[in-house]
C-alpha cells in the first residue's frame, strides 16, 4: 500500500527568492514522496539559497573587491555569505535527494512504506 503524501506547501516564513525556488522544486518534491520529516531540511535549503542569491546579488552590482574607508581595496563581505551558504545548500541538495549523485545513494522505495513505522523498511544506506 502506497503511503499518501501530503500537500506540499511554502514555508510561510520565506522571502520571495525562497518561495520563487520552492515554486521551482514543488512538483519533483511531489514525484520523489516528499515527507513531512524533510520540512526542516527544505525549509533550510530554501533559507541558505535565499541568502547566497542576494549576496550574490549584490557582489554582482558592487564588484567582488570593494574600497575600504580608508582607501584599501578587500574581498567584497558578501562573499563569505555566498561561500558559506553555498556549502549549506550542497549539504540540503545531498539530503533532499535533489542531485542525480543524491538520489541514487537514496534507497527508499515509497510504495513499500505503509506507515510511519516503516520509514526505514528499505533503506541501504550506509552511514
Amino acid at each position: 500500500m502506497k503511503k499518501d503524501v501530503k500537500e506540499i506547501k511554502c514555508p510561510p516564513h520565506q522571502d520571495k527568492w525562497g518561495k520563487w525556488m520552492f515554486k521551482r522544486l514543488q512538483s519533483e518534491l511531489e514525484a520523489v514522496g516528499y515527507l513531512a520529516i524533510d520540512e526542516a531540511a527544505l525549509m533550510n535549503f530554501l533559507t541558505s539559497f535565499s541568502y547566497w542569491l542576494q549576496a550574490t546579488q549584490m557582489i554582482k552590482k558592487e564588484g567582488l573587491v570593494i574600497k575600504t574607508p580608508n582607501g584599501s581595496k578587500q574581498i567584497h563581505p558578501a562573499h563569505s555569505i555566498v561561500k558559506q551558504n553555498g556549502e549549506l545548500m550542497k549539504k540540503y541538495i545531498q539530503e533532499l535527494g535533489f542531485s542525480p549523485g543524491a538520489r541514487k545513494r537514496l534507497r527508499i522505495n515509497m510504495d513499500d512504506l505503509e506507515d510511519d513505522n516503516d520509514l526505514f523498511k528499505d533503506w541501504n544506506g550506509n552511514d
